[in-house]
């Protein structure tokens, strides 16, 4: 739930036309409660998989990759409800207590802005400060031998007698102030340059910060961490903009950024019998979060568009071009953890994961007439999308590069058609393991998408 109220006074203290204060308070309240409730069936009785087989066999990947036949959860269903029925089924009440989630996160801030400007140049200054209060609660086991109360009771006296559960809570209270100042002067009327200095800030989910521990069908445990920092940031942008005719465009830029704190996924391995998993012989997964010690990155942008109605003859004068490429180098430290003893023994420097060195696009454009048509060609470079626990082990996204194409015609002022076709390159999202080419471990293909139909203003 979220409520605010802002104001805004007008002044005339220096000569800019929109001189003016605004000011303001907001509060954002969030809760999130769930409890899970778990079982299993002790015995399992015989189904043949012929008993299940349902339609034609699934494939995947343009008929690279055959799953087998289709699985009819009916009668799957069905035995299910029989064991429920018969009470062949057994409960899992200390799973079930440290999976559930009781977390409260409230944050009230408050704002002043000032905006003031003299002859080309204008100015925006403010400060916001934000106050955080919340409460990360749950459920943690003790087989300390500690007596037994009715605050940490025995929960599965048959299978786990020696076991308690208690409550556990956690707050966190933490107040956060981001200034900012915003530049921009005009050089010339179609020449302008904009700088500007802002702080802002990323607090970890829920998912991130619940006490809560759940197990997968795997084995696999999820935890999360109460004691997580939010992440913070404070960012330099520099820009010079020339605007073209015809609404065009042509400009640069650098930002950079100074990270603190920044969140990221620790995924250890220990020996699949030390957990409770049941039927699963090999390692499992220990995954929680943590705050990386420093981060960065900074990066250049640019921008082009322009059409050429006073280059080109006739028709012609509706043809255009758009173009953008942006570079971005990052860093960040990161923990390695040693796979014997699951502790972090060192550090190591990684990219920003979803950070890719270059993103460039590149368009064909068509407008008059009520003709409006667009090809445009599309790059990202490599990055990195799930981080491990060495670089043999991360997760890259493979480059990609793809042709878009899309079009629209205006029948009258109220009525427009539009045909497009996406991917027309039928570029595979490519996932691999490991620096360079690595090792791949998915490819998704798309195919050709489509897209025909009308749009009418009433």
């Amino acid at each position: 739930m979220g409520i605010g109220a802002n104001l805004t006074l007008p002044t005339h203290f220096t000569e800019h036309a929109d001189e003016q204060f605004k000011f303001g308070l907001n509060a954002r309240l969030r809760n999130k409660t769930g409890d899970q409730t778990t079982t299993s069936v002790d015995a399992v009785p015989a189904l043949p998989l012929t008993s299940v087989v349902s339609g034609p066999n699934i494939v995947y990947y343009q008929d690279h990759y055959p799953n087998g036949p289709q699985i009819e959860g009916s009668p799957l269903r069905a035995l299910y409800a029989a064991a429920v029925a018969s009470g062949n089924i057994t409960g899992d009440p200390i799973g079930n207590a440290l999976a559930s989630v009781h977390d409260k996160e409230n944050v009230y801030a408050a704002y002043g802005q000032y905006q003031f400007g003299f002859g080309a140049l204008e100015v925006v200054t403010g400060v916001r400060v934000e106050r955080t209060e919340a409460t990360y609660a749950g459920f943690e086991s003790d087989t300390s031998g500690s007596a037994v109360s009715a605050v940490c009771p025995i929960l599965d006296p048959v299978n786990n007698p020696t076991t308690r559960v208690c409550p556990i809570s956690n707050p966190r209270n933490y107040t956060n102030v981001f200034p900012s100042l915003q530049t921009r002067y005009e050089l010339q009327p179609d020449l302008v340059a904009r700088a500007a200095i802002s702080s802002t800030i990323a607090r970890p989910g829920f998912q991130q910060l619940t006490a809560s521990t759940t197990v997968d069908s795997g084995g696999n445990i999820t935890t999360g961490n109460p004691n997580l920092k939010p992440t913070t940031a404070t960012a330099l942008d520099l820009a010079l903009e020339k605007y073209l005719p015809h609404a065009g465009i042509a400009s640069a830029g650098f930002f950079a950024k100074d990270i603190k704190d920044y969140i990221v996924k620790n995924v250890s391995q220990q020996a699949g019998g030390a957990q409770k998993t049941e039927g699963n012989l090999g390692v499992v997964d220990l995954i929680s979060f943590a705050n990386a010690p420093t981060s960065h990155l900074y990066g250049f942008e640019t921008n082009y568009v322009q059409y050429f109605r006073d280059l080109l003859p006739g028709p012609l004068g509706g043809l255009g071009v758009s173009a953008n490429w942006t570079w971005v180098d990052s860093s960040y430290r990161l923990p390695v953890v040693d796979p014997v003893t699951n502790l972090s023994t060192q550090s190591r420097t990684s990219v920003l994961p979803s950070t890719s060195r270059n993103t460039a696009n590149a368009e064909l454009l068509y407008d008059m007439y009520g003709l409006n048509l667009t090809l445009g060609a599309y790059y990202t470079s490599k990055n990195i999308f799930g981080v491990g626990n060495t670089a043999a082990l991360d997760i890259w996204t493979q480059e990609r590069f793809s042709v878009d194409f899309g079009s629209q015609y205006r029948v009258t002022q109220a009525f427009n058609v539009y045909f497009n076709l996406k991917n027309l390159t039928n570029t595979a999202l490519k996932f691999t393991e490991g620096p360079g080419e690595g090792r791949v471990i998915q490819r998704e293909f798309y195919g050709l998408t489509m897209q025909f139909g009308g749009n009418y203003k009433f």
